[in-house]
């Protein structure tokens, strides 16, 4: 589910999707959603997202699966835990 999970004193949202994460504005660069917490500070947030573009949700699709699979099978299975709030 994506979701806003943080906004900045500038106005900027970040905007999540599993482990991946765009920063609005801009929107042009889909990173890791540890990446994006530890250079800026974020309050954080639970909000519904604006309306993404669908090239963006895919964006945030790819990354995710990406950044899942490069993980041990161990920490896969925690990361899946943590999501279904076991």
């Amino acid at each position: 589910m994506i979701r806003t999970v943080g906004r900045r004193s500038d106005g900027a949202i970040l905007v999540a999707l599993g482990e991946a994460a765009v920063i609005l504005p801009p929107g042009t660069h889909v990173l890791p959603l540890a990446s994006a917490l530890a250079h800026a500070e974020w309050e954080p947030v639970d909000e519904q997202p604006p309306d993404l573009p669908s090239r963006l949700v895919e964006a945030l699709t790819r990354k995710d699966g990406e950044l899942r699979a490069a993980v041990s099978p161990f920490i896969r299975e925690l990361m899946e835990r943590r999501r279904q709030g076991r």
